[in-house]
């Protein structure tokens, strides 16, 4: 009997007792709380999301970024052609006319970088092919840019991949991107007060070598700007070579004809608030404009310009067709060329199409031309002014010397 009771209890103790229902509006912890994960905090790094690509034939999503959003830096970038001709070595060139004209041809851009993953590239002065004050815009969450029309009141969504077709020919056309062989890390000397570190991206149309500097401070704004440089070269966007907490503070890029490379002078020690108009991407109101990309002048240096280029006039006898003043230049090639004399860009020339260089004085010159990025170029020729030359023509033979 007793047996049997003890049995009892034991079975009893292990019954559920029935739990009392809450109040109404009574919230009651759940039994499994003890093994679900916090929430985040504010403070606390979130996943992000994979970047959509932007579409050239669509608008772009309103930008939702905040004012406690824009904690940056700014920057001034240098780009600087590679293996340009040299000026005749005669007495009557003249060293600072050249070099007075290069300077106010010179490429300069200015860059905003923001931590949380936002770009603004300014075109500066009239030595680019598009006008001064035309931007490049992005944002983290999408891969592409925004190139926002001097004023920043139009816009049109520029398409990965279609950055080569924008300095190349001013068009927006998608041209195709790969992934890129990418080389090991080489660990450099210190530079601008940070730890550098180098590698470079192959493709089959060039090679871009990054000199990368450590820059916590701006997070996801290194990443910004790698994507726009490993794009130069046909390379992804989406690239893990971008890495961030990274900065490229130099980039070359080189092609079997040519290359330039991308400068950063400075580094700011501190971060600044940016203004949110200057960063949203698109611009706030802006809207689509009508036309594909902005356009100016097709000569870029002015007749005072071109004149100091010769200290003095030599006797030449003008060509048959050649302008009363200067050099009529044509084009036969198929791609937007920038026309070179002695070295300096003088001009922007579209296929098919000509220009005159007016200012010049009678002498003789060095032209050749090519494109913003050095992929296409040809080889430098003598010219005589008045005159006319016609890009993508090779060289004139020499003459033949007669035998004695």
């Amino acid at each position: 009997m007793r047996r049997w009771a003890f049995a009892l209890v034991v079975a009893c103790a292990g019954c559920e007792r029935p739990r009392a229902e809450p109040p109404p509006g009574e919230l009651q912890p759940s039994p499994n709380a003890s093994i679900l994960p916090a929430p985040l905090t504010s403070s606390e790094p979130r996943a992000r999301e994979a970047p959509q690509a932007l579409r050239s034939d669509e608008p772009m999503p309103p930008d939702t970024l905040g004012a406690k959003e824009t904690s940056g830096v700014s920057l001034v970038m240098e780009w600087k052609p590679q293996e340009l001709p040299s000026p005749p070595r005669a007495p009557e060139t003249h060293a600072e006319g050249l070099a007075t004209l290069r300077r106010a041809t010179a490429l300069r851009t200015t860059l905003q970088l923001t931590e949380t993953g936002r770009l603004r590239l300014v075109f500066e002065g009239r030595g680019f092919p598009l006008p001064a004050g035309t931007e490049l815009r992005a944002r983290g969450d999408r891969l592409g840019h925004a190139l926002v029309f001097p004023g920043a009141t139009e816009y049109r969504p520029a398409a990965p991949g279609t950055l080569r077709s924008l300095f190349g020919d001013r068009r927006l056309d998608a041209l195709p991107l790969v992934s890129g062989q990418i080389g090991p890390k080489k660990e450099l000397p210190p530079r601008l007060g940070r730890a550098v570190s180098r590698y470079s991206i192959t493709t089959k149309l060039g090679a871009l070598t990054l000199d990368v500097a450590r820059a916590p401070e701006l997070g996801q704004g290194g990443v910004m700007l790698c994507r726009l440089l490993v794009e130069l070269v046909g390379v992804d966007p989406s690239t893990l070579a971008c890495e961030a907490d990274q900065l490229p503070i130099r980039a070359h890029l080189a092609f079997p004809t040519g290359g330039i490379v991308l400068d950063l002078s400075d580094l700011p020690a501190k971060r600044v608030e940016l203004p949110l108009a200057d960063l949203s991407a698109p611009p706030p109101g802006a809207t689509l404009a009508a036309a594909t990309t902005p356009t100016g002048p097709a000569v870029v240096a002015s007749r005072e310009e071109l004149a100091l280029l010769r200290t003095r006039e030599l006797d030449t006898t003008p060509a048959p067709g050649a302008p009363p003043d200067g050099l009529l230049v044509r084009s036969g090639v198929d791609s937007l060329r920038a026309v070179m004399l002695d070295g300096a860009l003088v001009a922007w020339l579209d296929a098919g199409e000509s220009v005159t260089l007016a200012g010049l004085r009678r002498g003789r010159y060095t032209a050749s031309s090519r494109t913003l990025l050095g992929d296409a170029a040809d080889a430098p020729r003598a010219v005589e002014a008045p005159g006319r030359f016609t890009l993508g023509e090779p060289p004139a033979p020499a003459p033949a010397r007669s035998a004695k």
